[in-house]
This record gives structure tokens, sequence and C-alpha cells, in this order.
């Protein structure tokens, strides 16, 4: 099914899977690979899906084109679901999305996504900023202002994105009364909003924050980082990395309001929604094996490829860190089962999902 026919469909509409023959050599010889993104054209999601595409065809034996498509809508589901169920599972369609994985299996049936049926090639995780308006209250000269200023606006996308639960709870956490502003539909929107003075505060990905809040929002005196949250290594750890000095981290904000270091199942929660794939790449369920181990062996070709690190790092001022598709089925697997695993945690978020779903 074609992406044409599939907008055609109500947002969960599903279609029959049929299997494929094995590839051979030159499959890709002079074709050309569609790459869904959930989001719209010209965010974050966007400009790192064009930079891996760009180099990615590069390590793809027949060197393919690659075609970007924009599908957001439906609360990001729309290009979800059309990978899930709809897309032809040939290899001519694969996803470069952001998928909340984290925090959809705590949300309404109907929000979940079975994303352990997709053929996983791989992800990205990225840091996380919270920044504000410089303005809210009685000013902020400097991140630990924002406890003195009473309550704020936090915008965002949806209470099950794992960017708003940051902000929501990292303030809950230093004790910040909140209102809650949802269905922004990207970026740029949200931080429209800010510089409106319609809310206080967003929530982005640290390379969105420094190509576009940076320029827009903050050399201009509007508004200031707050906390970051710092990406993680293969085994879950945060990365200490100078150079991501744009804000503090959490922690530090938390230990120089409370004087004492975080923890509880808030506190792991903020942690944990941010251990997980900000993007992840995938082919439709039933994607033939010997093409998604093609396809999984060239993406990590290509995240060690030192064009493509340094073209990335020049448009997007970031170094991502990437997983292999194993480490990222375990992300997966942690929050599919995590009512069961981790039940204190996972009562903690989906509570917090029903609060600000209201």
């Amino acid at each position: 099914m074609t992406i044409r026919d599939f907008l055609a469909l109500p947002v969960f509409a599903t279609a029959m899977l049929a299997a494929m023959p094995a590839m051979s050599d030159g499959f890709y010889e002079g074709e050309t690979i569609t790459l869904v993104t959930n989001v719209g054209a010209g965010g974050s999601t966007d400009v790192q899906a064009r930079l891996f595409a760009k180099h990615w065809k590069d390590h793809i034996e027949g060197n393919p084109d690659f075609v970007i498509e924009p599908m957001p809508g439906g609360g990001m589901l729309l290009g979800i679901n059309y990978l899930m169920g709809a897309a032809d599972p040939d290899g001519f369609t694969l996803g470069f999305v952001a998928p909340n994985v984290t925090t959809r299996p705590l949300g309404p049936e109907a929000q979940r996504v079975a994303y352990e049926n997709f053929e996983v090639i791989g992800s990205v995780n990225v840091p996380v900023i919270a920044y504000a308006r410089n303005d809210v209250g009685s000013g902020l000269k400097e991140p630990a202002d924002i406890t003195k200023v009473g309550e704020v606006t936090v915008a965002g996308f949806q209470p099950r994105s794992s960017f708003d639960m940051n902000s929501l709870i990292g303030l809950e956490l230093l004790g910040v009364e909140t209102k809650y502003v949802a269905g922004f539909g990207g970026g740029s929107a949200l931080m429209a909003a800010l510089l409106r003075g319609e809310a206080d505060i967003g929530t982005t990905g640290l390379n969105s924050y420094r190509v576009g809040i940076m320029e827009n929002f903050v050399k201009p005196g509007h508004g200031i980082g707050l906390w970051t949250i710092p990406a993680v290594d293969e085994n879950g750890q945060p990365i200490d990395d100078p150079e991501v000095a744009d804000a503090p981290p959490f922690h530090e904000l938390y230990k120089q309001v409370r004087n004492e270091e975080p923890s509880g199942p808030a506190y792991d929660a903020l942690m944990y929604i941010n251990n997980g794939p900000t993007l992840m790449v995938v082919a439709p369920p039933g994607t033939p094996e010997d093409l998604i181990a093609e396809l999984r062996e060239t993406f990590l070709e290509t995240t060690t490829d030192a064009e493509y690190l340094a073209d990335v790092e020049k448009q997007v001022h970031l170094k991502p860190v990437f997983f292999n598709a194993e480490r990222t089925k375990q992300m997966i697997d942690r929050a599919r089962t995590l009512n069961e695993s981790e039940p204190e945690m996972a009562k903690y978020l989906a509570d917090l999902i029903a609060k600000y779903s209201e």
C-alpha cells in the first residue's frame, strides 16, 4: 500500500502483509527508499532524517536515493501506524520516527504501539533540555529562580510525550506548580507560543535547542535553559559530556534547590523516560530478514562515518548516541513490561499521564 492510499484511510487502518522473497545483491540499484517520519517537515527529526539518509545511501549496496516523507498527525501516530500496518514490507519504505517508547505503554489503549512488532534497525538518543521565558514571575536570572515564580505554564505536544513528561516531572520534583497546555504540532509552534507569552516553559532535544531555540529565543534575551537530561550509553548510564553546558544537569539543579540528591519514583521516572530511543529507525513488520540484516549493518557503518559525524555536528551541533537493534529492542521490552517489573514507577507515570490528559 502506498502512502497516498493510506492517507485516504482512517488513521488506524491496517493491511495484510505479504511475504517477500529473499533479496539478491544489487537489490537497491537504481531504486528509491522512502523514509517516513511521524512529525512535520523542518523540525529536528526531519533534519536528522535527511542528514542520516544523505550518508546512509553511500553504505547501502546500489546507492539508492532517499525521499523523506513527513507524516504528522494523530498524536504522532499517523506515520507510525502507516509503517506498522499499511506500508508494504518490501524494503522500499522505512521509518525514522520519534516513538515515545518509554511512555506509550502507559497511556490509553488506543495510543499504545506494539513496537516489538517492528523490524528494528537502530535508534538514536540525544540529551533533553527544558527552557523557559526569562520574564516569568519576577524574572529568571538563573535556573534555580524557577522555584520562586509561582505557577508556570508548560507548553507541549501530548501527555505521553517524553519531552513533556520531562518538564512536568522535573517541575514537580522542584516543587513548582504547573499548568499544562498540549496540542502544539512541533517545536517551532511551541517556541512561538513562548515568544507570544502564551506559555512559560518548553522542552526539546538539545540538537533542536542549539539549532533554533538558542538563536531565536535565548540569544535575543527572551529565555534561558533550565536543565538538561544527558544522553545515556549502551548500559543506560548518563554520559558526562563537558560540551553539554547549555543548562545544568537536572540532578545538580535539584541539589542546589533541595540540598540533597534526588531519589524516589518521580526521579526514577525522569531518568527512565530519557533512557530510551529518542528517534528510532524501523522497517514494517514482515520485511525480509536478509534485507533487515543488511540495513542494520549499514546503519551501524553510517553511525561511525567520519563525514556523517562532521556533517551532523555542523548542522545540529550535537554528537548523537546510537544504539544497535539489540539494545533498542531491550529498551522496547523494558517499556512493554514496565507495569509488571517496575510497578511503582509505572503507576507514577500512568497517574501523571492521566492527570494531564483530563
